[in-house]
């Protein structure tokens, strides 16, 4: 089966304002993997067949990446199981948070290529929610239309029956918190005079409660510890 993929990001089409777009694709054999696109194939979330799903830097870029002793120990940033079905036959994989303040990249046109999902109000997270289903649905069925309210972003085929569905709705935003980072990494060339220049965007994630993975991208302001 050749490539599928879909290619998704929230933006407010009366600015041209956007925040960071994404891919969701299977080679596949049964993989999935999903990626913030601004980053490319650097870093992926690896959702493997066999239930082994990571966060990782490409194995043949990572050697190059950093400068003598600043790369880290190795290249995986997150290592989880594929949690339980939250239903016979569904498993909510992974869910990305695009806050309301995070649309600030400003373009000329939106590019026609990537499904726009409408800005959150002042105060939400747009959440999308990608959920692997173990057999084929219903085009009008897909993951928590009734039970969320959950609006269809788009779909992929995997080459053994099963499906990936990507859906969205609108949440209250997550708490901001400060993080602390005592000895940050930088990539090869990079230091801290870059980071402190400002017009900073975050990629962050980690493991909810339920089991699934989740991304959360936007501006960042980051500022140096004087103690």
């Amino acid at each position: 089966m050749p490539e599928q993929a879909c290619r998704f990001g929230v933006a407010d089409p009366s600015t041209k304002r956007r925040a960071e777009t994404w891919k969701c694709w299977s080679p596949g054999k049964g993989e999935v993997y999903v990626l913030c696109r601004a980053i490319g194939d650097a870093l992926k979330l690896s959702l493997h067949k066999s239930g082994r799903w990571h966060m990782a830097l490409d194995a043949a870029k990572f050697p190059g990446m950093f400068d003598p002793g600043q790369a880290p120990e190795h290249r995986f940033a997150g290592k989880w199981e594929r949690p339980a079905p939250i239903i016979e036959g569904l498993t909510l994989a992974c869910r990305i948070y695009t806050p309301w303040k995070a649309v600030t990249i400003q373009e000329q046109e939106l590019d026609p290529q990537v499904t726009w999902i409408d800005s959150a109000p002042v105060g939400q997270s747009v959440e999308v929610a990608v959920f692997l289903s173990d057999h084929a649905l219903a085009r009008d069925a897909w993951p928590a239309r009734l039970s969320m309210n959950t609006k269809l972003v788009g779909s992929v085929g995997l080459d053994y029956g099963a499906e990936v569905w990507i859906v969205h709705r609108c949440i209250p935003c997550p708490e901001d918190k400060p993080l602390l980072l005592p000895s940050p990494k930088y990539f090869r060339g990079r230091g801290e005079t870059d980071v402190l220049a400002g017009g900073n965007r975050m990629l962050g994630w980690g493991l909810l409660e339920d089991g699934s993975i989740f991304c959360r991208e936007g501006p960042v302001v980051v500022t140096k510890n004087p103690g």
